[in-house]
């Protein structure tokens, strides 16, 4: 979820192209593709920013490659059967966020590499499977999964402009100085606002779907944070250079890693995915 108050110095219309090329190949993706294509074109996106993690964890390009490769041959052992492994996925990511919850907490202590390394697999493994288990899940399956990411990035455009605006109380200023409780706040409100109109537009029942919603967007600034955390661990601005306007995949995807878990989790709940 990124605050626009004292946001890093990124070119705006480079910042906002990217992201109009990126939401509308994802959007065709997932409304158009079948799960097998999804969980691959996904999976490449995700392998790219398991190469940045790596990275966080200071290995080198062998070690890297290692890194990559290693997630790759679990995400290919494990989409045959996604749906089976959702729950597992879903203890995983609790275990890794909990993990990262304490990395926060004592932060500026500097992080082992290990412990990174292991938070990335916790982090980038559950969000794959889980979404591409959404994606699968019935007629609205694909919807929901939009749904998911569109939630997302409403969280992050209610952040940035309400941050921009208002934004004064800091948030977490030792490991991300823009970041603001209105902010916050903000993204909140656009998740939710967001949560209301898929809500009628899937005739999906409200109280369920808004409280996944919220819940998602919510915990979607821990993995905002984590990454800046680990960026900072390493005294880097952006987790790469692959995206204009972004900076790395990592730093596009941050607050989806967390969100997913969560959402995946509300739409069980709700009955809206088994």
């Amino acid at each position: 979820m990124t605050d626009g108050r004292n946001s890093p110095d990124r070119p705006l219309a480079a910042r906002v192209v990217t992201a109009l090329v990126l939401g509308g190949a994802a959007t065709a993706a997932l409304l158009l593709l079948p799960t097998a294509a999804v969980a691959v074109l996904l999976g490449a996106f995700v392998l790219a920013g398991s190469w940045e993690w790596a990275r966080f964890a200071q290995y080198g390009p062998r070690a890297c490659g290692i890194y990559v490769v290693a997630l790759g041959l679990l995400m290919l052992l494990a989409f045959p059967g996604a749906a089976a492994y959702s729950d597992a996925a879903l203890v995983l990511a609790l275990a890794g966020w909990l993990l990262a919850a304490l990395g926060l907490a004592v932060w500026p202590r500097p992080l082992p590499a290990t412990a990174i390394a292991a938070l990335g697999f916790a982090a980038l493994f559950p969000g794959w499977l889980l979404l591409t288990h959404i994606h699968g899940a019935g007629p609205r399956g694909p919807w929901l999964a939009f749904t998911g990411l569109a939630l997302v990035a409403a969280a992050d455009i209610g952040a940035f402009f309400v941050g921009r605006a208002i934004g004064r109380t800091k948030l977490a200023p030792r490991i991300s100085p823009g970041k603001t409780w209105e902010g916050v706040a903000g993204g909140i409100a656009f998740a939710a606002a967001a949560a209301l109109i898929a809500s009628y537009a899937l005739a999906l029942p409200l109280p369920a779907f808004l409280a996944a919603a919220v819940a998602a967007a919510a915990v979607s600034v821990v993995g905002d944070l984590t990454v800046s955390m680990l960026k900072r661990n390493v005294g880097a601005k952006d987790s790469g250079s692959l995206l204009p306007g972004h900076g790395g995949v990592m730093d596009r995807i941050d607050g989806l890693t967390a969100a997913v878990p969560v959402y995946a989790l509300g739409l069980q709940f709700g009955g809206l995915v088994g």
